[in-house]
């Protein structure tokens, strides 16, 4: 459908397509959307979509490219409209106060996730572990796999996937041996040449 109303998705700012006559869907980091605009200065952007926008705020050198390139984008003659998206903000009018156009200037707030997740509590001490129900806010206990490593075995039968942090090297290491020793599992080729490439760098 984007082929058929000539669209173009553009991830970097010397994506080749843009020297050729489409219509652009850009997915850019602020700083890469800034180096766009100073390139391409005639560039008629309609819609921006302002992701994870709390970051305006933050301490650090990014925020800056956020308020040149909004300031940049109000300054073109076609008054893009500028969407600014946040989760767990219960002021989001206050990034409106970015833009210095008055008009059509509206905010809104929902308590409602578009994210799932499934929250487990696992007690090291005594060997059980529990999920979180969002809705009720309580723990439910659930069938003891023995080991954390068993509940891990159990996703990985039903094919779910799951991202495990371990905030410890060693403990990481460890881990995922003791997992690799109770899985029924062939890498393919391509994953062999991705722990190749691991192994190298």
């Amino acid at each position: 459908m984007l082929v058929e109303k000539n669209y173009r998705i553009v991830t970097s700012a010397g994506a080749m397509t843009l020297e050729q006559n489409h219509n652009f869907i850009f997915i850019l980091t602020p700083e890469r959307l800034l180096y766009t605009l100073i390139k391409y200065q005639n560039l008629l952007i309609d819609y921006v979509f302002i992701d994870e926008a709390h970051k305006i705020s933050e301490k650090d050198s990014r925020s800056t490219f956020y308020y040149k390139v909004v300031d940049m984008l109000l300054q073109k003659h076609n008054n893009p409209k500028i969407f600014f998206a946040s989760p767990n903000i219960p002021n989001p009018q206050i990034f409106l106060k970015i833009l210095s156009n008055e008009n059509n200037k509206n905010s809104f707030s929902s308590n409602y996730s578009p994210v799932c997740q499934l929250k487990y509590l696992l007690d090291y001490s005594t060997n059980t572990h529990c999920v979180y129900n969002d809705k009720t806010s309580k723990f439910i206990q659930v069938n003891n796999p023995n080991t954390f490593i068993g509940l891990l075995k159990q996703q990985f039968d039903n094919k779910i996937s799951t991202i495990v942090y371990v905030n410890l090297k060693d403990k990481a290491l460890n881990m995922a041996k003791d997992f690799a020793n109770i899985v029924d599992f062939e890498p393919s080729e391509e994953l062999k040449e991705f722990s190749k490439e691991i192994s190298s760098f």
